[in-house]
């Protein structure tokens, strides 16, 4: 779990700083990217190793006004250590209710689609599941990560049946900010 963590956070560093890419080390993995979606999905962006093997999955999701292929360098270095990656586009209009509604529904059906289809990238779900996310999608992972029963009534997501188990880990990236066993602090318009 450690190593996990650590190569998640390292993955973060190096992609924020940037820098001359001529000095880096080649990846561990070459890797391979494509677009899915399903019909109860946006598109998803999966960057994963080249090749057999049996890797951990990061589902990770961008903030306000982005996609899945604002991710793509982080998903790419991670991937090149030998994690799948799920880089989900989601609706990020939270100006109402349903705004909301939908932001929440995007990501947690592109998730449970992500748990459907990682064994075809060598994901391998019996690994530590990691959440990633930046501005909105690190409070919209915090807030799938850290609640068992995201839909305890059973009237927001009609996709998938998987109950879909919550992240091992979740590394939340700039702009999020969470109160968990007292009132949410979560900027999704004051929803809880």
């Amino acid at each position: 779990m450690q190593k996990l963590v650590t190569c998640i956070a390292v993955a973060v560093v190096l992609v924020s700083c940037g820098g001359d890419d001529s000095s880096e080390e080649p990846r561990a993995q070459r890797v391979t990217s494509e677009v899915v979606s399903h019909g109860s999905t946006r598109d998803v962006l999966v960057v994963a190793p080249e090749g057999e093997g049996s890797w951990p999955v990061v589902y990770a999701l961008t903030g306000i006004g982005g996609d899945g292929e604002d991710l793509d360098t982080l998903a790419t270095e991670l991937a090149g250590e030998g994690f799948v990656v799920f880089a989900p586009d989601y609706r990020t209009d939270l100006s109402s209710q349903q705004g909301v509604i939908d932001a929440v529904t995007d990501a947690e059906c592109a998730y449970r689609f992500a748990r459907e289809i990682a064994p075809d990238y060598g994901g391998d779900l019996d690994q530590p599941m990691i959440f990633v996310g930046w501005s909105l999608g690190a409070s919209l992972n915090l807030l799938g990560g850290l609640t068992e029963d995201v839909d305890p009534t059973g009237a927001l997501f009609d996709c998938f049946t998987d109950d879909a188990p919550r992240a091992d880990v979740v590394v939340a990236i700039s702009g999020c900010y969470f109160e968990f066993d007292g009132n949410p602090g979560l900027p999704l318009g004051g929803v809880s």
